[in-house]
């Protein structure tokens, strides 16, 4: 698994690739501004079924930490929320800048194991 992280006012495009042991995804991470894009793709049939806008604020807690405030647009019957929100939140709440993540992933039959080896794939991205 290859992985990086991308910086607020960066002009380079960085694609992630993730190599599982039933399929490939890619995360590709582009600033638009002062803001990030994500197209998040994999599996066999790459689609777009989700897209979270992720807004930092200051946390509610009064600590002076960054919270998220996320929208989200779901196609109906996709179930991609996870993987984008995930990323969309965990990139705005480490850049501080506005984040968006689009796109989907499919593998047909896929199974809760190979669900839980996604989400622990990009866990390992965002989480470092």
């Amino acid at each position: 698994m290859t992985e990086a992280m991308i910086c607020p006012g960066s002009e380079k495009t960085e694609v992630i690739i993730l190599t599982l042991s039933f399929a490939e995804a890619s995360l590709t991470v582009t600033p638009v501004g002062e803001d990030i894009h994500i197209l998040f793709s994999g599996g066999d049939r790459p689609h777009i079924g989700c897209t979270v806008m992720a807004v930092p604020r200051e946390s509610l807690t009064g600590d002076g930490s960054i919270s998220v405030t996320s929208s989200v647009m779901n196609l109906t019957g996709h179930k991609d929320e996870a993987v984008c929100r995930e990323l969309a939140e965990a990139w705005c709440r480490k850049t501080g800048s506005v984040t968006v993540c689009t796109g989907g992933f499919h593998v047909d039959n896929i199974t809760a194991e190979q669900i839980g080896e996604l989400m622990e794939a990009i866990g390992q991205i965002v989480h470092r």
